[in-house]
């Protein structure tokens, strides 16, 4: 067993994690990768297609074969939305018109983010963030890195004492501000300046909150139509 840190983007938390992902077959056709998962689909009887953001700042997609009968490699339901995976994989194909589909050999998980199932709205909310998150991102998108940090803080924030109002809209608007489509006012500076696992520091009237979301949805339409 072998002791290591994980973080997005500063010290998140710690794990003792046992490496059982066959490191001595990670070579030239084999890749290796931490990532968040975004999207499960039934693609057939058996299998999955995972959408995934990782570490890295790529938008991963995979095929899964036998996901949905194998427990030996994805059991205990290791593919589900919000689960921070350490993954090994055989890369797949690009082609002009889409991004390239990757075979998922085996997954590990990191941190599952449990809590989040221990309560209809905060899984809710979490859900949103990874729905937003993967409808604003492209392979090679700028500041993924930074996405990928922002979105492993939030789901950690949805775990901890959260306003849901409060944070949902903070959530926005620090992803839109680092894709560079928000132009920070008086209240999105606090938003944004503020960390996410300290948004009930944050004071919003109903009115604010308001305005806020209209502003974010507005902005959000801008971006997806960029």
């Amino acid at each position: 067993m072998r002791s290591i840190v994980y973080d997005f983007g500063g010290h998140f938390f710690g794990v003792d994690f046992i490496l059982g992902l066959s490191i001595d077959l990670v070579g030239d056709f084999l890749n290796r990768a931490k990532l968040i998962v975004l999207k499960a689909i039934k693609h057939s009887e058996s299998d999955l297609l995972v959408q995934t953001l990782s570490a890295t700042g790529d938008r991963l997609h995979f095929l899964a074969k036998g996901a949905l009968k194998s427990k030996k490699r994805f059991g205990g339901g290791v593919l589900e939305p919000t689960h921070y995976l350490d993954v090994l994989y055989k890369e797949g194909k690009s082609s002009s018109d889409s991004e390239p589909l990757h075979i998922l050999l085996e997954a590990r998980v990191i941190r599952d983010f449990s809590g989040l199932r221990e309560d209809y709205d905060r899984l809710n909310m979490a859900l949103s963030f990874l729905s937003l998150v993967s409808r604003l991102t492209r392979s090679g998108s700028v500041g993924a890195k930074e996405i990928f940090d922002l979105l492993g803080h939030g789901l950690s924030a949805c775990e901890g004492d959260c306003n849901p109002e409060t944070l949902s809209i903070q959530f926005r608007a620090k992803l839109l501000f680092s894709q560079g489509v928000l132009e920070p006012s008086s209240d999105m500076a606090v938003l944004i300046r503020t960390s996410l696992k300290s948004s009930s520091d944050i004071q919003l009237s109903k009115a604010q909150r308001k305005t806020l979301d209209h502003h974010l949805h507005l902005a959000t339409e801008e971006m997806l139509h960029l």
